[in-house]
């Protein structure tokens, strides 16, 4: 008899994507006897991951409409039975294991699922056998082996999938853990599995899905960041003993947070996309200097956070799969990095009918001066062009056209600018202040513990609006709004990084132009950023010190962009100073829906603040409006994770155009 593999860490759940009737020819040719225009054409995909031990290989059983592994169809009359919560009768489907990686006794194995969606969403039961796991709390516990049985939801083939986006679900160094208790967010979510019509679809991780700077404090890169002076680090080498124990670090401590409650309540209940940013890596991975860039221990970290970035939040190899078998979600860039040996990973994804997702991976090709080349950026616009053409946003003759393309930048491209501060840790007074540290020790704590620049200057280097990307994020701009009027769909950006709760927008300025309805404004984007869910907030001193700094800035002489001031009043009810109201400094997370689909907001429009004055009904829908509804954290580290809701819909409307004059009133033009 085989001994049960002992749980290390799982079931973690990933999103792919899905396959409606017109892309069954190139990706999911083994479903084209399933020919109806409407449920039989679209099909889920996913796959589920299990960390383990030495032991047997765990086995995985779906429930109903499934294919798995192989992605051969299962006749109705194969299989077991089994009766889900609703009392449906479902087929059992046995999911075929893959190994993806084997190291020092931990095994990763791999379960791909399709599922068939139907004309309402649905639960999707799966059951895990052949596991030893922990018994429960408190520890020590007796071992438990019975099947772990668990489930997610999808949704209808034809309706939008209910998102939580969220970003930084971790801890920066020096954060007070005593105050900021954990990933206590997620609870929130969790009494919304319980039925269909209001468990979210889709957990959109939008960067810093864990945190992984305490491998140079803690971890066994300590002695290299504590040695004297940035030429030492730079020289140290990589040996592999170094390379194990590196690697070591970041496994464990990916087993470490992806089991920490109540995150862990939901990470294989709740299917995850995630895009990764660089505390994914380290602490302002690629805004360092090339020459420090380049040196081989940070060589050494870049590979190592690749290896489990790719296996834990994608369920892929750290290669990646043989050509011609990746995974049609993938964009892949056509060079590799620079710093990280790999073509970047970019994602292409459908949300359901009517909504599709652009992931940019703006990390593994990252230099200090350059985001992304253009040839990724090429490669990124070209495949959504092809995916808008199919879809019928193009003037093709499929009938199930795209109406909202999300782009995911895991920092905010509207945001207040600090241009005067960076021009100050630029100028030759710093420079003054870096040699007198080199030489003497003087000013340590302004410095960062890598390449010896002004610790800021990594965050500032990061943002799109620095000196040395203004450019590349203008052709950015440009080049989405382009594609937003060719194809008439309406683009919106999500963003994290930042630590706090805000709405850019970008528009057409009336002054110079014919006043266009914003509803028609190809220009208008809204850009959505929604951090942190873990990490702890900026104080309030600061969150007021960037609220002010919003302005009006001119982009060309066709397009604005502003903060909006969505926030009018606090969690407890009071009134927020009006200068303050385009930023909330509380921990946080954003829900997004479609307008008019089944399930209104993540909680049916509770505590929503702000809402469109009219039009939010069947048109609406029609039209293609999202809801957007950031759940902000009304007490600091309370377990129960008890969120407030501001909320708005994202086909911009009436509510938005009085924002946004709002913000002309009280910031007027700069």
């Amino acid at each position: 008899m085989t001994t049960p593999a002992l749980l290390r860490c799982g079931p973690l759940l990933r999103y792919c994507g899905i396959d409606y009737h017109h892309h069954n020819n190139n990706n999911n040719n083994n479903n084209n006897n399933n020919n109806s225009q409407d449920s039989a054409g679209a099909v889920w995909r996913g796959s589920v991951l299990l960390v383990v031990g030495v032991g047997s290989i765990p086995e995985v059983v779906f429930t109903g409409r499934v294919v798995s592994g192989g992605g051969e169809s299962v006749g109705e009359g194969e299989g077991e039975i089994y009766t889900d919560e609703e009392g449906t009768h479902r087929r059992l489907i046995h999911a075929t294991p893959r190994l993806i990686l084997e190291e020092d006794g931990v095994f990763w194995y791999q379960y791909t699922v399709q599922v068939e969606l139907e004309d309402a969403g649905r639960r999707v039961t799966y059951i895990v056998k052949g596991l030893e796991r922990a018994g429960g709390e408190p520890a020590p516990c007796p071992t438990n082996t019975a099947p772990l049985i668990t489930s997610f939801h999808v949704p209808s083939a034809r309706s939008t999938m209910r998102i939580v986006f969220y970003s930084c679900n971790g801890f920066s160094l020096n954060t007070p853990l005593a105050t900021y208790t954990g990933p206590v967010l997620f609870q929130s979510l969790v009494p919304l599995l319980a039925s269909p019509a209001t468990s979210p679809h889709l957990l959109l991780g939008g960067g810093d899905q864990i945190y992984s700077d305490a491998v140079r404090t803690s971890g066994p890169l300590a002695p290299w960041a504590s040695l004297g002076s940035p030429a030492k680090r730079r020289k140290h080498p990589y040996p592999p003993e170094l390379a194990r124990r590196v690697n070591s670090w970041y496994r464990e401590n990916y087993i470490s947070w992806y089991t920490t409650r109540p995150f862990s309540d939901v990470n294989g209940r709740i299917p995850m996309m995630n895009m990764w940013d660089d505390h994914d890596i380290i602490d302002g991975w690629g805004s360092y200097t090339d020459r420090f860039m380049r040196c081989p221990v940070f060589r050494g970290i870049g590979g190592a956070a690749w290896r489990y970035y790719m296996v834990f939040q994608h369920h892929t190899p750290p290669s990646g799969e043989p050509p011609g078998e990746e995974d049609p979600s993938w964009v892949l860039s056509p060079s590799k990095g620079r710093y990280i040996p790999h073509q970047g990973r970019s994602i292409y994804a459908r949300l359901g009918m009517s909504v599709a997702l652009l992931a940019l991976d703006a990390r593994t090709e990252r230099t200090r001066h350059v985001i992304c080349p253009a040839e990724t950026y090429d490669a990124v616009f070209d495949r959504l062009e092809r995916e808008l053409t199919l879809a019928g946003g193009g003037g093709g003759q499929q009938q199930q056209p795209i109406k909202h393309v999300l782009i995911l930048l895991g920092v905010p491209i509207a945001y207040p600018r600090l241009a005067w501060l960076e021009n100050i840790l630029r100028s030759p007074i710093a420079g003054v202040a870096k040699f007198l540290n080199k030489r003497f020790g003087v000013g340590g704590r302004l410095f960062n513990h890598f390449d010896g620049a002004v610790d800021i200057l990594d965050d500032l280097d990061d943002h799109w609006a620095a000196s040395t990307h203004k450019s590349e994020r203008a052709a950015l701009i440009n080049r989405w709004q382009a594609l937003a009027q060719k194809y008439s769909v309406r683009v919106s950006v999500l963003s994290g990084d930042v630590h706090l709760a805000a709405l850019g927008a970008f528009y057409t300025p009336s002054r110079t132009h014919t006043r266009t309805p914003l509803k028609h404004d190809f220009r208008c984007s809204l850009n959505i950023i929604s951090s942190a869910i873990t990490n702890c907030p900026p104080p309030l001193r600061v969150a007021g010190f960037l609220a002010r700094r919003n302005k009006l800035h001119a982009i060309g002489d066709c397009c604005e962009e502003t903060m909006c001031g969505v926030f009018t009043h606090d969690v407890d009810g009071s009134s927020r100073c009006a200068s303050d109201r385009v930023v909330m400094p509380r921990r946080n997370y954003c829900a997004i829906g479609m307008v008019g689909d089944a399930g209104g907001g993540v909680e049916t429009g509770v505590d929503v603040d702000v809402r469109a004055h009219a039009g939010v009904e069947e048109k609406r829908e029609e039209e293609g409006g999202l809801w957007v509804e950031f759940r902000v954290e009304r007490k600091t580290g309370d377990c129960s994770g008890e969120t407030k809701g501001y909320g708005f819909v994202g086909e911009v409307s009436l509510s938005l155009l009085l924002l946004l004059w709002d913000v002309l009133l009280t910031y007027g033009v700069g």
